[in-house]
């Protein structure tokens, strides 16, 4: 009887610590999809910004960010977007998101982030030289150009972190390797374009 008792208020600990560690990771890897593709999107609007000089209006900036993020973003996450501050001529993008979503366990989960991106242009030679960071789903999408998982600008010399993992129905995701198929190291910087393919088991 008290081997029945302890082994099912083990089994009950066991599923509880597992629904929490689900519900950490996830919040997790919804906060950092979210932060770079937020970043990403607006870095991106603003180099852009940078090469066409003033011949757009405030609200044609924000659609642009706007569009890029959503290109960007692939997950189910509701994201409420607060524009702090647009202006063309001084070169400034300022907003705060905010990703609403449901966890596994049925709970509802909130992420936050906000950035400001100011462009100054020092000189062309002087311009921040960026890197171009690409995942795929499988090592095919990669051989073939396939469609892309997701796609970052770096600042060259800068670190990225690995997005979201993909899914694959019956397939169980093994982690991230470069197109040597070695398994990528996300904390070595980034000075070049890189293209990983997510490995599967």
């Amino acid at each position: 009887m008290k081997n029945g008792v302890t082994l099912l208020l083990s089994g009950v600990i066991g599923i509880l610590m597992l629904a929490i560690v689900m519900t950490v990771c996830g919040n997790m890897n919804r906060s950092v999809e979210l932060q770079e593709n937020l970043s990403t999107a607006m870095e991106s609007t603003m180099k852009n910004l940078s090469e066409y000089d003033d011949a757009r209006s405030n609200l044609e900036l924000l659609a642009e960010c706007i569009e890029d993020m959503v290109f960007a973003m692939d997950s189910d996450m509701e994201v409420a977007l607060e524009v702090y501050q647009t202006d063309v001529l001084k070169k400034i993008l300022s907003l705060h998101t905010v990703g609403r979503y449901v966890h596994p366990n049925g709970m509802d989960g909130e992420v936050e982030w906000e950035r400001t991106v100011i462009y100054e242009k020092k000189g062309e030679t002087e311009e921040m030289e960026t890197c171009e960071v690409s995942f795929y789903r499988s090592k095919e999408d990669l051989l073939r150009e396939g469609t892309c998982y997701k796609r970052f600008l770096v600042a060259e010399g800068e670190c990225i972190t690995a997005p979201v993992e993909p899914q694959i129905s019956g397939e169980v995701f093994a982690g991230w390797k470069d197109s040597n198929d070695y398994m990528a190291d996300f904390s070595q910087p980034v000075l070049q374009n890189l293209c990983y393919y997510a490995a599967w088991e």
